[in-house]
């Protein structure tokens, strides 16, 4: 029998003092086979088009659906479930973002199931405790609303039972799971436009995306990321590709090629790296802002701990993580192994150091990890509670941590006087390291959203904190049999396991490509700093035009500005079109609510609720047809088998793109005021 609680009167739906069970049975069953499932498709996605669903919505919906079928289930079961799950199939993430740069590098002639598998099991394990002592830190942060955390977070809360908003919620997932069938399978409605020209010198033009998913999103981050985002957006496509067009030209192998396809050659080889300086400042900035709220978490966390030796009855179940002394521990187990592990690839990969060139690298590099470790988790935590984890810019935080890296061991090979073809191997090795880093950083940007819907329905943080190990156990161990099977049946960023293979079906690896050029290129000093130093140089100035609008009620997000810059258009106008639809109701319904400060907070939190409710709706049925295709796609080799438009209908496809996202834009605007008129 379903137990159904009513909400806590402070802010849990199941009150502290309520204990279910959590970790059960048939949990750990659903989890190891979803967790396969979900792994199994993001890799597909991720090395065909470089992206990645985050697990959270899809497990939380997937696993609901099964207990069901169970008489004795409940709701802290249902979360327990997605949230191995979702750690289990976002990790993938990070590392088919840096493994496959082995193969392109020519190091590897396969995926290597050892070492593929010890990454990704020992930086997960660390992304995990690391977000311990950072739950209570980004959780409790005002200025964060963790989209996805609370997606999850709600539909969690109606499948206890609660009826209110449910069929908005419905209604939402419906529509996001239609348009999301109709745009990535049968390509009947475009999930983007673009138009382009040619205007003396330069290129100017402007493009759409008319993502559900990313429409909902948007609604649920609000106006103020938007509007950062739209100034990126324009500094780094309107203002940027013109300018950089008319400077450079035309590249020769590039004439008589469509305009759009050299507007995306201009954003991929110079705006990228400008967003790329733009998002390190503020992926700095928000560490230095984290810093004190991270000391008093730290602080906050050391103390419930002597509190809990004193009296564990004091201490509520909602509040219990795992305890500081046993992260600690664990930590330094972890590094340790990762310290042998380096040692171990060392031997393997670059024979050609010495036992003490191998043991110094193996030491700088464990404690890399752990230092950059630890401040990426806390940018991902960060991002994903500003923006979520769906469109959070993990890649560009790879990239970061892959140029850091290589300049330190660039300038440690120097001092070492390493000839040129030992350099090569260097490369190798930081690759590697770096695949470290990514495991923890993928964790990190998920676990936060895990915790958030554990947060809102009242689990208990200890008992989640140990599934996301299972999580990552169950991925570690078949994700380098996922990746070697991809790599046998289509090939991988530009490398065939054996001649005769057909080059259209080739599985691109998009950021493991851009992983080894930026390794390459660091180590053969070509890489372009001056296109990064304009990044930062946009982003000083925007935090100082953040200072001055502060006491005027604006806010600009630096790291808002630099994913604008950072994504095309496809990625960032849906969610600055939600962003606008959030901004209007906010706007328009206040001018409508009671003049009783009482009835009017009670009007505009439903109203608020309601929102939120329909954008939860349109992410998360977007997510599940967006994994459910993945299954055909992968069994046939091609993301075309359903395509049913074909290239005749592609100005009709167009046009049903724009009407759809306009209509959703206005449907979730009059799903929300619908009560305050």
């Amino acid at each position: 029998m379903t137990l159904s609680t009513k909400s806590h009167p402070n802010k849990y739906f199941i009150p502290p003092e309520v204990n279910l069970p959590e970790i059960t049975p048939k949990v750990i069953v659903i989890v190891i086979f979803l967790t396969i499932f979900l792994a199994a498709s993001n890799t597909y996605l991720g090395l065909k088009v470089g992206l990645t669903i985050t697990g959270s919505i899809p497990a939380a919906v997937i696993a609901m659906g099964i207990l069901r079928f169970f008489k004795q289930h409940n709701v802290l079961e249902n979360n327990i479930a997605q949230t191995a799950v979702s750690a289990g199939s976002i990790i993938i993430s990070g590392l088919i973002f840096t493994i496959p740069a082995t193969l392109i590098m020519g190091a590897w002639t396969h995926i290597e199931y050892w070492p593929t598998m010890a990454i990704t099991l020992l930086g997960g394990i660390l992304g995990v405790l690391f977000s311990i002592p950072l739950r209570r830190v980004l959780l409790d942060n005002p200025t964060l609303t963790f989209p996805e955390g609370l997606a999850v977070g709600e539909v969690l809360k109606h499948s206890a039972g609660e009826k209110m908003g449910l069929g908005t919620l419905l209604t939402g997932g419906a529509l996001g799971a239609v348009i999301s069938v109709g745009q990535i399978g049968l390509k009947v409605v475009s999930s983007g436009i673009s138009y382009w020209t040619k205007i003396g010198p330069s290129l100017y033009g402007i493009g759409l995306g008319f993502s559900p998913a990313l429409i909902g999103a948007g609604f649920i981050v609000g106006l103020s990321v938007a509007m950062s985002m739209l100034i990126g957006v324009v500094l780094g496509w309107i203002i940027g590709v013109p300018l950089i067009s008319a400077h450079h030209g035309i590249p020769s192998d590039l004439i008589g090629h469509a305009s759009g396809e050299i507007a995306y050659f201009y954003w991929s080889h110079y705006i990228r790296y400008i967003g790329i300086g733009t998002i390190m400042v503020g992926s700095i900035w928000a560490v230095i802002c984290l810093i004190k709220p991270m000391a008093v978490g730290i602080k906050s966390s050391l103390g419930a701990l002597r509190k809990r030796t004193a009296d564990s009855g004091a201490m509520l179940r909602t509040e219990r993580d795992i305890s500081i002394q046993k992260v600690l521990i664990g930590s330094v187990i972890a590094i340790i192994l990762i310290f042998f592990m380096m040692l171990w690839f060392t031997k393997e990969w670059a024979p050609e150091l010495t036992t003490t060139q191998g043991v110094i690298f193996s030491l700088l590099s464990a404690a890399i990890i752990y230092g950059l470790g630890f401040v990426v988790s806390a940018i991902c935590g960060y991002f994903a509670g500003l923006v979520g984890s769906s469109i959070s810019p993990i890649s560009s935080m790879i990239l970061i941590a892959t140029i850091l890296t290589s300049l330190l061991m660039l300038g440690i090979s120097f001092l070492w006087h390493l000839p040129s073809a030992e350099l090569a191997t260097m490369t190798i090795l930081v690759v590697l390291m770096n695949a470290v880093i990514a495991a923890v950083a993928s964790v990190s940007n998920d676990t936060m959203q895990d915790l958030k819907a554990g947060q809102i329905i009242g689990a208990t943080p200890w008992k989640q904190q140990v599934m996301l190990f299972v999580g990552v156990v169950i991925a570690a161990l078949i994700l380098p049999v996922v990746m070697q099977l991809l790599y046998q049946a289509y090939g991988l960023g530009g490398v065939f396991p054996r001649p005769g293979m057909d080059p259209s079906q080739m599985l691109l690896a998009p950021q493991a490509s851009l992983v080894a050029a930026v390794t390459q290129g660091v180590f053969a000093l070509s890489l372009p700093w001056g296109l990064i130093g304009s990044g930062v140089g946009i982003a000083l100035l925007v935090l100082v035009l953040d200072r001055i609008l502060r006491p005027y009620g604006l806010h600009l997000h630096v790291l808002g500005v630099g994913i604008g810059i950072y994504l095309p258009f496809e990625s960032t106008i849906p969610l600055i079109l939600g962003g606008i639809a959030a901004g209007l109701v906010t706007h328009l319904t206040k001018k409508h609510l009671p003049k009783q400060p009482v009835l009017a907070a009670a009007k505009y939190a439903e109203i608020q609720q309601r929102g939120l409710l329909a954008g939860c709706g349109l992410v998360a049925g977007a997510a599940l047809a967006g994994v459910g295709l993945a299954i055909p796609f992968a069994i046939a080799g091609s993301s075309n088998i359903l395509n049913v438009g074909g290239a005749g209908f592609k100005p009709y496809a167009d046009l049903l793109g724009l009407f759809i996202a306009a209509g959703l834009v206005y449907w979730i605007y009059r799903v929300s005021t619908k009560i305050a008129w």
